[in-house]
Order: structure tokens, then sequence, then C-alpha cells
């Protein structure tokens, strides 16, 4: 074993000693691998490329033809292979090796009795040649860019006018490079068809030496336009001799390679000499072309500049001045250039130079424009022009280049930099453009396509985007409003008829009461009371229902208070509390304390958080139906914030989420995906939604996630993903102040004194009117059944009334003529109206308004509403008294 241990340092030794890549790299391995072979104890030895079909490099112990035969079985996929031989079943060791670009495989076959140790000098060894060789390859490579870095420097300090100086000083560089004592450039001269020495290193120009195309190395190099070597020169027909009789050199090896210039070869570089035994080889005809290459970059370069010097001037004032931003991507899709008016989008053209431009372009959309990622979806698939997709790294050109593909940009961390815009959403948190791009292709000195990389402009139409958005969103509201406009004449038409009928039913309960009150008390009369009292809770409750009905049309700004919001939260969520517990769903609230009172209709608000809750139990009830998910499971999100003056609730839930197809009827009236036996819902719950918020000058948005939805995403990216919907209301904030109550003139000589007039059609409601305020203490109260009677008791009164309650609708003149005519008497003698109507839709309320009146109140009324009113209008009537 001490033998075979010695024999494994000497190998790794070799291995190591290596200062560059054999020339004959496979002529290299083979040797190598038979003193592995002779190591291992191995009975056979297989090396093969790992690529399909597998290429048999040699075999040691086996026949070539036989193991050719063989290799085709192995699986490698697995670290161990027995394979089928006429040597009966052979157990196979597979060893990977990866150098130079080629995938290879070491197979030996060792007997049973083999020490375990074999193994492990094998993986050692495999590991040590990967790694050297990699070093080895590194290295040169390092090598190449330390040349093409010093040549690239060169044009830091040579003038464009001086292509000649620049080839000059290149000559000692790439002596240096390739290890050559000397080097010289020939140019093509047109006019005299011949190959000129330019520049002969160490020789100077005092020699005048021409080839013909075609002539000697030289010449034959720039007629076959590729790069030619010999180490035996006098032995080559092709070399010509004659040079080194003008100038009295020996030339022992030779390298040549042509120069291009715009596709054209402008001359041939030679090299002579090489300072090592073994003279040029292949690897010097790499390293030439790469210099070559660099060199032909470079002339090119000087010539564009010469020629079109006063053109580069005018095309970056066109870039410094041209609103758009143009870019240009390498073959990996990384920034080589980006124009200065990226810097709107919060961005110095440093911070993305050199990197992927998925660092630009937000999150989502870069999959959805990234070659990688948008070509595998069209393989086999024919799109035409139209139908091709867009994309930012594009290489197509013309017709199938990108044009016009909206793409969202990310902004960047320089937010001093962001353009101002007067958008809804946070400045600078989004930019939408256009892009238009195609792929830069050159030939190169071969003739050959080369691909460079994309060159494309990003148009920003985040103002037209915005336009768009708000214009689409204006038109749904428009339809929406058009809906709830209809419904709500209708329901107003309804509710005015019922709202008196229930206010008959209430006057009626009231007398009931007050006749009772008179009775002796018992058991009989208790009972009777208690079933009145109830009549009144359902008369109530009907008239909210009528409310609601109305709230479907405008609101009427007459139950707008300051309230906090989350004391409106707390209370919706205290409401259905116990159908949250009794469905064990999770309710979290996370409610911003810092948020300011709003002035808004805190019933509506409330009613509002309660449907978006029941709405998001339901739809999570439907999940576990479906998926078979314990209800304990889901979770509601109740959240409050405060952004720039604006109230901004989130209902979250996981629910099974809202489908496309139904997405935009949910506001509507009557829409409803429920049973409606099922008195889960009627289809007014949503559509009341929308028109509370929108009433209060809001706005509600949707984002909502389905199983179709997680389904259409990336499977690389469903992880985390799941269905629910979230509702956002944002409502501006409202901070008028409220008028606050003064206190109520109750003094004897204020109620005797104060007149007081009540004007509707219908006979029990100027009966309940009556014998409310009577009942008060008012002793000046009369009754009129139009507004015509009204105006005709004023014209003969002594004293006008202080207050005038009327309704809306009657024959022949209604309340709102009544208070036009009114409204032309002078202001301290004027009555105060309360309009009170089962009718008061918002152009209504609006017009009585203009006229100055400030109190309504809905039909059915209570004695509370009637008489809180009544004193407000005292107390700022200025003919009334104001101390008690």
């Amino acid at each position: 074993m001490t033998n075979t241990f010695s024999k494994l340092i000497r190998l790794q030794k070799e291995i190591l000693s290596l200062k560059s890549l054999p020339h004959d790299f496979h002529g290299y391995l083979l040797s190598l691998f038979s003193k592995m072979y002779d190591l291992s104890q191995a009975h056979f030895l297989m090396c093969f490329e790992s690529d399909s079909p597998f290429l048999l490099i040699d075999a040691i112990g086996l026949d070539h033809q036989e193991a050719q035969e063989l290799i085709p079985n192995f699986d490698l996929s697995k670290n161990k292979n027995q394979i089928k031989s006429e040597y009966g079943n052979l157990d196979f060791k597979l060893y990977r090796l990866h150098a130079l670009d080629s995938d290879l495989v070491l197979a030996l076959s060792f007997p049973e009795d083999v020490k375990p140790e074999s193994y492990s000098y094998i993986e050692i060894l495999t590991q040590v040649l990967e790694q050297h060789i990699d070093y080895l390859s590194l290295l040169k490579k390092t090598d190449l860019l330390n040349a093409q870095k010093r040549l690239n420097d060169l044009i830091k300090s040579i003038e464009p006018s001086q292509e000649i100086d620049f080839i000059e000083k290149s000559c000692p560089l790439v002596s240096d490079f390739l290890n050559a004592e000397r080097t010289t450039f020939y140019i093509y001269n047109k006019e005299t068809n011949t190959l000129e020495d330019l520049w002969a290193e160490g020789l100077g120009r005092t020699l005048e030496i021409n080839l013909k195309p075609g002539e000697g190395l030289v010449g034959a190099c720039y007629a076959q336009k590729k790069p030619l070597f010999t180490n035996q020169p006098y032995q080559s027909d092709e070399f010509e001799k004659k040079i080194d009789q003008q100038s009295g050199y020996v030339t022992k090896s030779i390298l040549v390679s042509p120069i291009f210039r715009d596709q054209e070869v402008l001359g041939v570089l030679q090299i002579l000499n090489k300072r090592s035994q073994s003279g040029f080889d292949e690897n010097d005809i790499q390293s030439i072309q790469i210099v070559a290459d660099t060199l032909s970059s470079h002339i090119s370069l000087y010539s564009m500049i010469c020629s079109h010097f006063s053109s580069k001037i005018e095309l970056d004032s066109i870039l410094e001045n041209m609103p758009d931003v143009v870019y240009k991507l390498d073959e990996e899709g990384c920034f080589t250039f980006i124009s200065e008016e990226v810097s709107k989008w919060g961005y110095h053209k440093e911070d993305l130079l050199g990197k992927h431009y998925s660092n630009l372009l937000h999150e989502e959309d870069y999959f959805k424009v990234s070659r990688d990622h948008v070509l595998p979806n069209y393989v086999g698939v024919v799109t035409g022009d139209k139908a091709a997709p867009g994309l930012f790294d594009e290489r197509r050109q013309g017709d199938r280049a990108t044009k016009k593909t909206r793409v969202r940009i990310q902004p960047g961390k320089r937010k001093a930099l962001i353009t101002a815009m007067d958008l809804d959403n946070p400045q600078g948190s989004i930019f939408y453009t256009e892009v238009n791009a195609g792929g830069f292709w050159i030939k190169d000195h071969r003739f050959r396509q080369k691909f460079l990389g994309t060159i494309g402009i990003i148009r920003d139409i985040t103002a037209k985007q915005v336009t768009e958005e708000k214009l689409i969103e204006t038109q749904d509201e428009l339809i929406q409003a058009e809906k709830f406009a209809g419904l709500g004449t209708l329901a107003a038409g309804i509710a005015h008829d019922f709202n008196n009928i229930l206010a008959a039913i209430n006057f009626s309960t009231d007398i009931s009461l007050l006749l009772l009150e008179k009775e002796e008390k018992s058991p009989l009369h208790t009972n009777l009371e208690s079933k009145l009292n109830q009549i009144l809770e359902n008369v109530t409750k009907a008239s909210d229902l009528t409310s609601r009905l109305f709230s479907l049309g405008k609101s009427d700004g007459s139950k707008l208070e300051m309230t906090p919001i989350d004391d409106v939260i707390r209370d919706a969520v205290g409401i259905i509390h116990d159908q949250i517990i009794e469905k064990k769903i999770k309710l979290s609230l996370d409610l911003d304390p810092g948020i300011p009172s709003s002035r808004m209709d805190k019933s509506q608000i409330r009613d509002v958080i309660v449907n978006l809750i029941t709405n998001s139990m339901h739809s999570m009830q439907e999940h576990c139906e479906s998926s078979g998910d314990p209800l304990n499971e889901m979770e509601i999100k109740v959240s409050s914030s405060f952004v720039k003056r604006n109230i901004i609730l989130k209902f979250k839930d996981t629910g099974t989420g809202i489908p496309k197809e139904i997405l935009p009827k949910i506001f509507d009236p009557f829409f409803t995906t429920k049973d409606r036996d099922s008195r889960k819902g009627t289809g007014l719950g949503l559509a009341m939604v929308f028109s509370v918020v929108q009433n209060h000058g809001g706005k509600v948005s949707i984002d909502t996630v389905t199983q179709e939805t997680i389904m259409n995403v990336d499977a690389r990216f469903r992880e985390g993903l799941k269905t629910g919907t979230t509702f956002t209301i944002k409502i501006p904030l409202e901070q008028r102040r409220v008028r606050k109550m003064e206190p109520s003139l109750q003094s004897d000589d204020n109620l005797n004194k104060s007149t007081v007039y009540i004007v509707d059609d219908e006979d029990f409601i100027l009966d309940h009117l009556y014998s409310i305020l009577t009942k008060e203490g008012f002793t000046r109260v009369s009754k009129f059944s139009n507004g015509a009677s009204v105006v005709e008791a004023m014209e003969k009164a002594k004293q006008l009334p202080h207050v005038i309650f009327t309704d809306i609708n009657m024959p022949p003149l209604d309340g709102l003529a009544l208070a036009k005519m009114i409204y032309r008497i002078p202001k301290n003698e004027r009555p105060l109206i309360v309009a009170v109507s089962g009718k008061l839709t918002p152009e209504y309320i609006q017009t009585f308004k203009t006229l100055g009146v400030k109190h309504f109140i809905h039909k059915p009324f209570t004695k509370e509403q009637i008489t809180e009113s009544l004193y407000e209008c005292l107390s700022n009537h200025p003919g009334v008294d104001q101390h008690k």
C-alpha cells in the first residue's frame, strides 16, 4: 500500500507541475489514464465523452471495438454500473471529469477483492486534475484579458487621427504576449495591390518590403483571410526568404494573422520567433485571433471616429435632449449603455451599467418580457408578426422586432431625481412605459452574422396610463351611477308612500300609548303597552329599511356627524360577533389609533363593514365546503390606516376569491351568486357598499385570487399563494365643523310666544305633529293641508310664524314652491323651514339647501326628531328671545 501511495503522490506532483495547458490535451489524458490504470489495480479502463452519443477516447484491457460497443450501456446517473460482456458481468466505477469544455467519464472495472483505497485514489487524482486544468485555463484567460486590457488602455492615450501610431505601439505588446522576438505589421495598399511593411519592430522603417497577395506566408494569410503558422520556415514553400535576405534577420518560426477594418482585410500581423523550442502551436492561433479581433475593433472604431466625428457629436446632443431613454444590452442582457434620461426614474446611469436589465423592471413584468421566460411557451407556435411576444432583450429585427410593448419600471433609490407627477398613486411608486427594441447584428471578419446585443428605446407613458385608467374608472363609475340613479328614483318613490304608511302606524301607536297612560294600570294594560312599543320598534326598523333604499341613490348629508372610524368598526364587529364565534372563524383587527375623526354617516358605514365581513364569512364557508378545510383555519383581517388625508379600510379573507367573469357585476343591484332561498343574500349588500362609499366621496377596489389565478402562475412561483379577496375602501377625511346644538328654549314665555305652522296633506300626519307640539307645551300651533293655505294665512296674519314644518308633495302648492316664496321674505322676519317627507331625494335636499333650509326629517319621524329640530330653529331665529 505504501508503494501505491507513493505512486499517487508522484502522479499528483506530475499533474501540478504543469505550467500551461498541454498542446495535445487528449494525448496527455491518455498517458495519465494509463498511469491511473496501473495505480488502481483495475481489470479494464474506458474513457469516453458523456455527450450523446458517447464518444470513446481510449480503452485499456479491452479491444477498442469491444469498448465502443459497451459504452452505450452505461447509465451516467449512477456511480456504479454492471455491464454484460463476453468477459462476464463487469462492475464499473464511474468518475466524471470536466476539463476544457469537455465532460469526460472514466470507467474502471475493479476486481472483487480490490481495496477501498483504490477508489479514493482515483477520485483524488480526477479532482486534482480537474482543478488544476481549470486553474491553467483561467490563467490563460487571464493572460488574454490582460493583453486585451493593455490594448484597450492604448486607446485612451492616442489621438483618433493617429491610427498608425496605435498599430506601432501595439506591436511590442503582441510580441510580449505571445513570447516572441518581434512583430511586424503589413498594410494592404489598394493602389499598388501590395502588402507594405508599415512597422517592423526593432528595424524601424529603414527597409521597404512589399509583398503581393498570395506571396509568402504573409500574402497567403491575406488571401485566405485566416491565421497561419510554421515552425520550419526554410522548409516551407510559402515562406518568402527574400525578407530575411534583405534584413539579415533569421526567421525560426512565424505566425501571421489578418487584421480587419469594416469587414475588409486591412493588413497582416506577423509574429516572429517564439521563445520556446516547440515554437508556435494551435493555442497560439487562438491567442492571435483574440489579439487580432481586439486590434480590428479598435482600428474600426478609429475609422468611425475619424470619418463620423461630427455625427458622434450630433448623436450625443440628440441623446442628451431626447425625452426617451435609450439603452443597449449585451448578449447576456446587461446594460452596456443607457442614456442620462433614466435619472427621471431615480437612477444614475452608473447604477445600471454592467447590471442585468431585471434590476430596472417591475418583478412581474420581467417574467413577461424576458426571452428566457417567454420564448419556451412559444415552442412550436406560429405567431406571425402581430402576435409575436414583445421582449426587452429582443434579438429580432424588422417587422418582428418589439414595438410598443408596455412594461412597468421599478423606481430607483435616488428619490430626489424622480420627476414630480400629479398621480393618484404615491409619487414614483411605479412608472409605465412603452418599449421598442431590436437585435443589433453585424458580420464579423469571416462574414458570419454575430449578435452583439439589444438596442431599445423606452418611452414614459405614466401620465397616459393614469389618464386611461381614470377614464376607464370614470366610465365604470358612470355606468354604475346610472344603475343606482334609476334604482334610487324607483326606491324613493316607493319609500315615500311606504313612509307615509309607517307614519300613520307610528301616529296611531303613539295615540294608543297616550290613551293607555290615562287608564288604570293592570296586567292587561302592561301587556298591551309592551305590544305597542314593539310596534314602534318595528316601525323604526322598517324606516331604517327605507333609508337603506335611499342609500342606493345619493346621501342627503342629514346624518353626517364627527365619528372615529375605529369605533364604527368595533361597533360593526360587535353586531356580528356571535356569528363569527359560531362559525369558529378567526377575526383579527389591526386598527390605527391615530386616525382623526371624520364627518360621516356612521350607521351607513357600520352597515358597509357588516356587509363586507358577512360576505367574507359566506365566501370562506363556500371554500371550506368545496375543499374540506376546517372553518377554524379561515381568517378575516380588518385593518385601518391613514394615508394622505384618506381613511383606508382593508377587509382580507381566505375564501374562494371572485371569478374574473363575475367581477364586473358584483356591485350591480340584486346581483348575487348565492341561493336566495338560503337567505344568505338579496344582491343588495355590495350594491349598498358601493353606493355608501361613493356617497362619502370614496372608492372601493378589489384584489382577488382564485384557484384558476394560481394555476395560471408559473409553477416556480406558486408557493405561498392562497385564494382570497381583499376589499379596500378609501374615504377622504371630512372634518368640517358640525354646528353645536344651542340650549333648548323651554321657558313658558318662549313656548307661548313661538308661532309654529305645520303643513301636510295627510290629516293623520297633521294630527300627529299637532299632538307632539302641544304636548311639548307650544300653544301657538296652526295646521294647514297645503302651501296655498299657508300663504293665505301669512298674508292675513299680524305676525309671521317662526317655524314651518312642511311636507314636500302637496297639491296645489307643494313644499318646495312654498319655500321659494318664503325665501323672498327679509331674513330677519323670514320663517325657518323644516322639510318633513318620506321622499327626501338628494335633488330635493340640494334645492331646499339653496333656499336656506337646513333641517330635514324623514318620515316616519319620532317626537325627539321634531322637538330637537324645532328648538334648534328657534334658537337661531332673530325674532325669538334667546334668554330663558
